[in-house]
């Protein structure tokens, strides 16, 4: 009979544990739809829609022209140094358009085809008469595939916008590296 009572007792708590628990869980998700508002099924739709990038606000934009886009992710910029020894650096990310993409893979060498790279990532410094860095860039299609990475053996396949001045590590006078370089150190407060 106590061999009886004890599994009685055992099974009662378990059940009783489990229903608490199924309780809570079950008490929690009411919650959560009652947090949706009154129209459930709108929100439902709308949490099944594309999520948010939650690197939207990452990358600000910095330049632009027919080729690309010129984005500075704002977590990684950092400004070091005085006078004529100022420098900013970070990541940036190259959007390239339709005719950007197409124009790399023309000029590629075969390293690439046209119209398959969408974006590029590198780490670069803008210095007062110069900007370097550029070793390390990463090219990726559409969906976020590397597709061509620069290292010692391997160069750029977009340095020849001679016509942007992205070219060379000099600023050209009025060149979009040397604007971009104004609007970065206008940012941390060197406009002087």
């Amino acid at each position: 009979m106590k061999k009886l009572t004890s599994i009685l007792l055992t099974l009662f708590f378990v059940f009783s544990f489990a229903n608490a628990a199924d309780a809570s869980w079950l008490s929690k998700m009411l919650d959560k739809l009652d947090a949706l508002g009154p129209n459930v099924e709108s929100s439902a739709s709308a949490v099944n829609s594309a999520p948010e990038d939650p690197n939207s606000s990452r990358w600000a934009k910095i330049s632009e022209n027919p080729y690309f886009s010129t984005f500075a992710d704002k977590r990684t910029l950092k400004a070091s140094g005085t006078a004529q020894n100022r420098e900013v650096e970070g990541y940036f990310k190259l959007e390239f358009t339709p005719v950007g993409s197409a124009w790399i893979g023309n000029n590629s060498d075969g390293a690439v085809k046209p119209d398959v790279i969408t974006h590029a990532i590198f780490y670069q410094v803008y210095g007062v008469n110069k900007h370097y860095g550029n070793k390390g860039r990463h090219y990726y299609d559409v969906h976020n595939n590397l597709i061509y990475e620069c290292d010692e053996f391997h160069g750029l396949i977009d340095s020849d916008y001679s016509h942007t001045g992205w070219r060379g590590e000099r600023y050209t006078p009025d060149s979009e590296q040397e604007k971009i370089k104004d609007i970065l150190f206008k940012a941390f407060g060197w406009d002087y």
